[in-house]
């Protein structure tokens, strides 16, 4: 229950906490295992840190090599994480954007390259979002 409490108090959701006492010979009693399984909760939650997950599109953007760096700077501007860039036949830029950016990002890039670029949704992924 001590941990069980820390949880709730803490307002996660999808959590797990493993609390592992070895025993050292002294009793603590209930009163004391209560406070140690709650101590050790609160701690590996102050140490994991707590983070919001948050569906993403995982984006690939296919443009011709004169273009690649004038995307990049704009989806740069624009805070859009890059996760990944390929040079084939042609650049492609592989991002992650939240699911309400989708069309503007299409729409900037679109006209960004005069429709020459090839746009695709490659999937979906969760990234972390820190809570301070």
């Amino acid at each position: 229950m001590p941990v069980l409490d820390v949880i709730e108090k803490s307002g996660l959701s999808d959590t797990a906490i493993v609390v592992t006492r070895y025993f050292g010979g002294t009793l603590l009693g209930a009163a004391g295992l209560i406070r140690s399984y709650g101590k050790a909760a609160s701690l590996a939650v102050a140490a994991a840190g707590i983070v919001v997950k948050s569906l993403a599109n995982r984006i690939a953007i296919l443009v011709e090599y004169q273009l690649a760096n004038i995307v990049r700077n704009m989806l740069d501007k624009n805070g859009v994480t890059v996760v990944g860039v390929s040079y084939g036949t042609d650049v492609e830029i592989t991002v992650v954007s939240l699911a309400g950016d989708v069309a503007e990002l299409r729409a900037r890039v679109t006209e960004l390259t005069a429709g020459s670029a090839a746009i695709e949704q490659t999937g979906y992924l969760y990234i972390d979002s820190p809570i301070a």
